[in-house]
Formats: C-alpha cells, sequence, structure tokens
C-alpha cells in the first residue's frame, strides 16, 4: 500500500489501494483457453498478448469498497464467461428501433442507477489517473463527478449517461463480448463524450453546455423517456473499431498469428 490522500473522499494520510481503473473480474472474462490465454492489448497502433491490468494507487479501502458493492452487481448483469447475457432477460419488449438496434423503455427490472453510476466511475477513475492518457473529464466535471461518486450531490446537471448493450450472445461470434477498453475521452463541438467498453456493453458520458437532445432524452439517471438500447454486434466497429483497424501485431501475439496462418495452409 500507499500513504496518501484518497481522490474520492479526499482523506488525507490514507493507506492507498492499488485501484483497478477497469475492475478485476472484467480482466478475466477477457482471458481465452489455451496454453496462451492472455487478452491481446492494443496500443498507440501495436497489438500483443501480456497479463497486465490498468491500476493507480487512488483510493481507499472504504472508498475502494464503495465501488466494489457496485462492480460486483453490474458483473452479474453483463455478458458473463459462457457468453450469456442476463440482460437480455431484463430488458423487456422492444419499443421502436434505432440504428439497426432495438430500443426499449427502462423496465424496473434492470438496476439502472448501478449501471449509470458504474460507468461514471470507470471514466471518473480514468480521469483522474496518471496512467489513462486518452480520458479527462476535466476540472469542473471530474469534481462534479466525484461528488456525486461520493454520494453527497446528486448526477451532474449538465451530463448525460447512455448505455448501450451490444447483441452479441443471439450470434456466434461470441468474442466479441470479451472486447474491452479503456476509457477514452473526444470533444464534439460544444459537449465531450467519454466512452469506455466493458464485456459488450458500452458506459457512455456526455458533458457540457450543449449535449445532444437525444443523450438528454436517453440518460437513464435523468431522461423524459429514458430508453436503452440493444444494438447490433457490427456496430462495435463504429467507434473502437476505428481505434484498432490499423494495427502491428508483436510478441508472442505476432507469433500466434504466425501459427494459426500456418495451420490454415493445406499440406
Amino acid at each position: 500500500m500507499m500513504i496518501g490522500t484518497c481522490r474520492l473522499c479526499e482523506t488525507p494520510n490514507s493507506d492507498l489501494q492499488d485501484s483497478h481503473i477497469i475492475p478485476k473480474w472484467a480482466y478475466r472474462r477477457l482471458r481465452g483457453d489455451g496454453p496462451q490465454p492472455d487478452p491481446v492489448v492494443m496500443t498507440d497502433g501495436v497489438a500483443t498478448q501480456k497479463s497486465g491490468q490498468v491500476s493507480e494507487y487512488l483510493l481507499c479501502a472504504v472508498c475502494e469498497d464503495r465501488f466494489g458493492k457496485v462492480e460486483r452487481r453490474v458483473s452479474r448483469i453483463v455478458y458473463q464467461v459462457d457468453g450469456t447475457a442476463p440482460f437480455l432477460t431484463l430488458l423487456g419488449a422492444a419499443h421502436g428501433a434505432m440504428d439497426g438496434g432495438e430500443v426499449a423503455h427502462l423496465p424496473g427490472s434492470l438496476p439502472m442507477a448501478d449501471l449509470t453510476y458504474f460507468g461514471a466511475s470507470v471514466i471518473w477513475r480514468a480521469s483522474v489517473s496518471t496512467v489513462v492518457p486518452g480520458c479527462s473529464l476535466g476540472a469542473k466535471y471530474t469534481e462534479e463527478f466525484r461528488q456525486y461518486l461520493f454520494g453527497v450531490a446528486d448526477f451532474p446537471v449538465r451530463a448525460a449517461s447512455i448505455v448501450w448493450f451490444y447483441d452479441v450472445a443471439r450470434s456466434e461470434k461470441r468474442d466479441y463480448g470479451a472486447v474491452m477498453t479503456t476509457p477514452v475521452s473526444e470533444r464534439f463541438g460544444a459537449y465531450h463524450r467519454h466512452d469506455v467498453l466493458i464485456c459488450g456493453t458500452n458506459f457512455r458520458l456526455f458533458v457540457g453546455g450543449r449535449i445532444p437532445e437525444s443523450a438528454e432524452l436517453m440518460c437513464g439517471h435523468r431522461g423524459k423517456r429514458p430508453l436503452i438500447a440493444l444494438v447490433p454486434h457490427e456496430h462495435l466497429e463504429d467507434w473502437p473499431g476505428r481505434f484498432v483497424s490499423n494495427f502491428r501485431p508483436v510478441g508472442r501475439f505476432a507469433e500466434r498469428l504466425l501459427k494459426d496462418k500456418a495451420s490454415e495452409i493445406p499440406t
């Protein structure tokens, strides 16, 4: 452990924990079978296999447990190791179509408060960390989300949270359910969008003065007619796909690709 100020409760001289930006259970679901089970990690155009997990000394034990309780509940909703999708049984009937997928009003059986809190906590941790350079909420929203996550303030007024479930279980490509990204931030005119993809579930935050009306409408926390989307797995190519479309395999991953390619050559 390390002594320092907890980034969530701001208690000084705390025994800081080695806090995972993304929970350990998500990493476990990325591991495959066989002699090389480590996940493929893509960074700066390079793809390799490694077992390392993104973490940093950020939180005291009490705040770590605060996040952990929600994380465990969310872990039982998203895609499981066997490819099953518990959220499918919770969504209920589709309300309509959107971008090739389906949308449904939020049923009471789906713990949207947990999903909203979880997605915000992962993006906030990435924002205050030094190990995820591609994500930043900015000073104003970092503080507003800290207060919300610590339970002393409501969800930020100029923010919206959307959750997308990718329809992977209905296809044969269950490996998409084991796709994960570190949080990333992008600017779109007068607002910023922050995304993280974990086990086939896209957690998305909009912040700024001019959030799209559709985001406010679908916001699971305070939307007027909150909706949740189930979109085809092919849509994974929309935003994470462009970050990994061109990569150079190195190390064990490059060796594995060569072996797989050699096995496909008829003798």
